[in-house]
């Protein structure tokens, strides 16, 4: 299965992964708790709820939430696989916890410093949240302005040496916990990673050819030689969630050396990143989320055979249960739902709201016996557009099959979306989704990031629920118009 990576160089930097899988109950050590209370609840009259983002490995983030009750206390249930930091909003900020924890927090609205906590972990969240709150930990890679990559490494350094500046007297005023120094320490060092990896993705925009050239001609990248090696010892004791985001970033860049090391020019397969991965000396927690997040990728889009071919290797390799455990379960899920798609699609339609089920239900039975590639997008939104657009050359091959193109635009206007089709003049089939519409079918495909595309068959089943763009779905969508037309609706 080949992967126009490339392309897809400038395409991850700026859509989230969404895949949305099952949620499967684990042993009770999981099972972390955070409750607490809230006084001068009149000064936020309108805030009712509490909020807690989980982030794991594949850069995806699970929210749970609890009502405010009169009395102002509140409690979120939820499982937690690694040592690492939460976020909790709002106005808390950052907490960090072990799985099985169960942390008190006394908040008060009409003074935001007042910030109490007991119970595990609460000395290591006093730390954080004095670090956080404080000079040394509000510092910022970003430029206001647009300047060559080579000036923006030097601007990077003197931002990260003022930070280890203050941190380091962070440390030395305060004595923190000894994970509060590696999570101190590791903030710094992946923001600033980060920073400088991304920055050129960012320099070039969509144009291509013009970062291709940078990456073959630069010296820009030298400094990521040393990047395995300064996370060597990651996450052997405390995980700082930033680094999931790192992760595409890095992805990116290490598949882009892997074209230019092996002279493609514009093309590598998922075994070609896979075997590389897995030839990296250095068999760190870091190493292991690389691997992991790419076999989730790949994953997102049903594709198994790698998966199947290497399980034996993915099982020695990864070693960290945060990663193996969830990452297995997907895979086990993706499994089912390929051998019933019915089921599958059933199960997804059910966790919809009335207004997009009712949508989705009329699309399908208006283009009954036909494969639905669909398009949720925006029109603020410019990779949607350049999707669009590039969708828009490849529609007419499929003149007269048993094939329908549809665009969804969602968390938009309605006089942008006529605005807009009126200026692409894109064919196929064109719906505006109201706001409701639009949260129920985000919600229910689990879609974090547009544009987002999913493929329904024949049958009415929704058999991708988190697809690749037209241009990589050719494959999928011709076997899918050799099946047998019966219709379930």
């Amino acid at each position: 299965m080949k992967r126009k990576f490339a392309t897809l160089i400038f395409i991850l930097s700026i859509i989230l992964i969404g895949c949305a899988p099952k949620h499967i109950e684990k042993d009770s050590h999981y099972r972390t708790v955070i409750c607490g209370k809230i006084q001068h609840l009149e000064v936020y009259p309108t805030t009712k709820e509490i909020f807690t983002e989980v982030i794991d490995f594949r850069d995806r983030k699970s929210v749970f939430k609890d009502s405010i009750q009169k009395d102002g206390t509140f409690k979120i249930v939820f499982d937690l696989y690694a040592i690492q930091d939460i976020k909790m909003r709002p106005l808390l900020g950052r907490l960090i916890l072990h799985p099985g924890d169960s942390l008190f927090v006394l908040l008060d609205f009409s003074d935001l410093n007042k910030v109490q906590f007991s119970g595990d972990r609460a000395e290591s969240n006093q730390y954080l949240r004095n670090y956080l709150w404080s000079n040394a930990g509000s510092f910022s890679f970003y430029s206001p302005d647009k300047i060559v990559p080579g000036a923006y490494k030097t601007y990077c350094d003197s931002v990260r040496n003022a930070a280890i500046i203050g941190r380091n007297e962070f440390v030395q005023s305060y004595k923190p916990t000894k994970e509060i120094e590696q999570w101190t320490a590791d903030f710094i060092k992946i923001k600033y990673f980060n920073s400088i990896v991304k920055y050129p993705l960012n320099y070039f925009a969509r144009n291509i050819e013009g970062y291709k050239a940078f990456v073959d001609t630069s010296s820009y990248f030298e400094f990521t030689s040393s990047i395995e090696t300064s996370f060597a010892d990651f996450g052997e004791s405390i995980i700082n969630s930033d680094i999931y985001e790192f992760l595409n970033s890095y992805e990116n860049y290490f598949i882009q050396q892997l074209l230019k090391n092996q002279n493609k020019q514009d093309s590598v397969t998922f075994r070609d990143v896979s075997i590389a991965m897995f030839n990296i000396q250095n068999k760190s927690v870091f190493q292991q989320m690389l691997i992991g997040n790419l076999f989730y990728q790949m994953l997102c889009s049903n594709y198994t055979a790698l998966f199947d071919s290497t399980k034996s290797q993915l099982d020695s390799s990864i070693i960290a249960s945060f990663i193996k455990e969830p990452l297995f379960d997907y895979y086990a899920n993706v499994k089912r739902n390929i051998e019933n798609p019915e089921f599958a699609s059933n199960a997804i339609i059910s966790k919809m709201g009335v207004d997009g089920k009712n949508l989705l239900d009329s699309i399908i039975k208006e283009n009954r016996g036909k494969v639905l590639f669909v398009d949720l997008w925006a029109t603020w939104c410019g990779p949607c557009l350049e999707g669009m657009k590039a969708s828009k050359e490849i529609m007419p091959r499929y003149k007269n099959k048993d094939i329908e193109f549809i665009f969804l635009c969602v968390n938009s206007k309605e006089e942008n979306w006529k605005a807009t089709l009126s200026k692409f003049k894109i064919e196929g089939k064109h719906y505006f989704c109201s706001n409701e519409q639009s949260k129920d079918i985000r919600r229910a495909l689990g879609v974090e990031g547009i544009p987002h595309y999913l493929i329904i068959n024949k049958k009415g089943n929704i058999v991708e629920s988190k697809s690749q763009d037209l241009a990589r779905s050719l494959n999928k969508i011709d076997k899918l118009l050799k099946e047998k037309s019966t219709v379930k609706r």
